[in-house]
Order: structure tokens, then C-alpha cells, then sequence
């Protein structure tokens, strides 16, 4: 499973639009984790997190006009390294860093159901890019072994 860690920078009155997007991420067959905020944004990322980082596959940014975490989000976002990254922007939010490509920009007043299952299918499309890259990935090694085995087979027979 495709596991995604929810960084988010939002007031604590729009956790469940967090939880929301939790909940269509594990819809669409990702593992999503959202992060608790019981930490100094001054100090180190907890071993907790940093563990969770180490899983994901995926980050999801989820950023409105109302967040209070840029901090945390900024400290996790340097964690997760050149992992891929799918942002949910409220408009009026500025953020650099994210290609648009990976940005999905959604208004208050519009329907953010929509914009959160934009955001979740794009993780979701990566999931199976990944899964197809193994895949492949096992079918070339599986048949160079198989002709090792064969080109091996043939050598020692015939003596």
C-alpha cells in the first residue's frame, strides 16, 4: 500500500477537513498519517515522525489562508526529502517549490470535496506508477535470471 503522510498548516477549526482528506486518501487505497502537533517546530522532528517520514512515500501539503503550522509543515517538508509531493492550496496562499503540476488550488467558498479528490487521485496515480516501476522491475530481473539459468543449463549438458 501507498503510504502518505498528511503535512498540514491549518487552524484548528479546519482539523476535520484534515481528517476528511484522511479519509478519502484511504478510499482511494493509500495509508494516509497525519501528524500530531505536540512538538516545538524549533526543536528536532520526533523520532515518531521522522519514522513515518521514512515510510511515506508521498507527502500531502494541505495549506489554507487560516494556517498556523508553517513551521512544522516547512521542518517536515525538509524531512521528507525528494520523496514526491501533492499540495492542497487554499487560493491566497502563496507557496514556491511546488511544481503546478502537483498543485491543486481550491477556494473556501467552492466545493473542496472536489478538490480534495483531485489531490487524493493524483497521490493515488502515483501509487500505481510505483507499483508498475516494481512490477517491471521484477519481470526484467525475473527473466535474467531465468535466462542465467537457462544459458547455464545449456553449457554443462553437452560435456
Amino acid at each position: 500500500m501507498f503510504n502518505v503522510y498528511i503535512s498540514h498548516s491549518v487552524s484548528p477549526v479546519e482539523l476535520a477537513q484534515v481528517y476528511a482528506l484522511a479519509e478519502d486518501a484511504t478510499r482511494q487505497g493509500l495509508r494516509p498519517t497525519i501528524p500530531h502537533r505536540q512538538w516545538s517546530p524549533n526543536g528536532p522532528l520526533p523520532a515518531d515522525l521522522q519514522s513515518s517520514l521514512k515510510k511515506s512515500q508521498a507527502m500531502l501539503l494541505f495549506v489554507t489562508t487560516l494556517g498556523q503550522y508553517d513551521d512544522w509543515v516547512n521542518t517536515e517538508v525538509r524531512e521528507m526529502g525528494n520523496k514526491h509531493l501533492v499540495a492542497l492550496i487554499e487560493e491566497g496562499v502563496q507557496l514556491s517549490g511546488v511544481p503546478p503540476e502537483n498543485t491543486v488550488r481550491f477556494s473556501r467558498f467552492g466545493n473542496f470535496a472536489n478538490a480534495v479528490d483531485v489531490a487524493t487521485n493524483r497521490l493515488r496515480h502515483l501509487g500505481l506508477k510505483k507499483q508498475n516501476e516494481n512490477l517491471l522491475a521484477g519481470l526484467l530481473i525475473g527473466g535474467l535470471v531465468l535466462l542465467l539459468a537457462r544459458g547455464l543449463e545449456g553449457k554443462g549438458g553437452g560435456d
